[in-house]
């Protein structure tokens, strides 16, 4: 499926964070790496205010890799942007192989799903259009199993587990018990089908009012299957060896898990005196922007710059 018209969550803050203020001759030709391609929307606009800079940039979903490489042909970006088929996990191994390592000034991670997936009901990240339970970024992987799978193979205690640990979902306890109740009588297939039963395993009063029941069940699931938070952990201090002397790494997260992980390794970073925070509070997109793109909505901003060499 093709990509849509891409709208990057902070654009102009990123900018603002990655782009020098200077002339042209004082945006000297540097490196960055875009963690989480997807659309491209980040990078190209970088490139658009900075031609100097040169884009490495990860995507493990292969659709995102074919449409980038059309993308970057057509906009003639061929030798600035150079795309990797990979989990952001691999950053460090991929950018040593380059002999990049300690050369590159900015690392931006834009985590969560992106509106295409959500938008495309074959991969199974959103309820609103029903299709197959898969929820794998990367469906050519060999070992990472599909929600159904997940939802079909762990024991109620598990799911539960998961529910719990990775959606902070309230009645995760009841909604494992139906899961295991309805799949002893049916396959679980379908988006729908799993977004009618942690429907109704709300009470009345609450399953219309705020975000739909669903939410938190499905991005558990997400994050499980990806191992997304596993990745996380172990990406941002492999970050650090790649990035050069006063370099900057900037992460948007969407929900509270990835924003707290972000923040203890930058505040922990910076009690050690490797570098400082970028103001003490999250950046968060302005009123304007939500209203243009809702996806904006629950974005956080954290920003981290390396001591510079003395």
């Amino acid at each position: 499926m093709p990509y849509e018209v891409h709208t990057p969550v902070l654009k102009d803050e990123i900018i603002d964070i990655f782009v020098p203020k200077g002339s042209e001759e004082e945006k000297e030709k540097c490196y960055f790496c875009d963690c989480t391609f997807g659309g491209g929307g980040h990078s190209f606009a970088l490139l658009e205010k900075n031609p100097h800079l040169n884009i490495v940039a990860f995507d493990q979903d292969l659709e995102a890799i074919e449409n980038g490489l059309k993308k970057i042909k057509k906009e003639n970006r061929q030798e600035k942007i150079h795309l990797i088929h990979a989990n952001f996990s691999s950053i460090e191994e991929k950018l040593n192989q380059m002999g990049l390592s300690g050369r590159i000034s900015g690392i931006l991670f834009d985590l969560g799903v992106s509106s295409h997936h959500l938008n495309d009901p074959s991969r199974g990240f959103s309820f609103l259009r029903d299709g197959p339970l898969d929820m794998r970024m990367n469906r050519d992987s060999s070992y990472l199993p599909s929600a159904k799978e997940i939802l079909e193979q762990k024991s109620e205690r598990e799911i539960a587990d998961i529910l719990f640990r990775y959606g902070e979902e309230k009645h995760s306890r009841l909604i494992a018990s139906k899961i295991v109740e309805f799949r002893s009588r049916n396959d679980l297939n379908s988006t729908k089908q799993l977004e009618n039963i942690v429907f109704h395993c709300y009470p009345r009063k609450e399953r219309y009012r705020g975000v739909h029941p669903a939410t938190k069940t499905f991005q558990a699931l997400r994050l499980f299957v990806n191992e997304e938070l596993k990745a996380l952990e172990k990406t941002l201090p492999d970050a650090l060896k790649i990035l050069k002397k006063g370099g900057l790494i900037a992460v948007i997260s969407f929900h509270s898990l990835e924003d707290r992980i972000v923040k203890h390794f930058f505040r922990s970073l910076a009690k050690k005196g490797e570098g400082s925070l970028i103001g003490k509070k999250p950046i968060l997109p302005t009123a304007a922007e939500i209203q243009t793109n809702k996806r904006a909505r629950s974005a956080k901003l954290r920003v981290f710059q390396l001591k510079p060499s003395m």
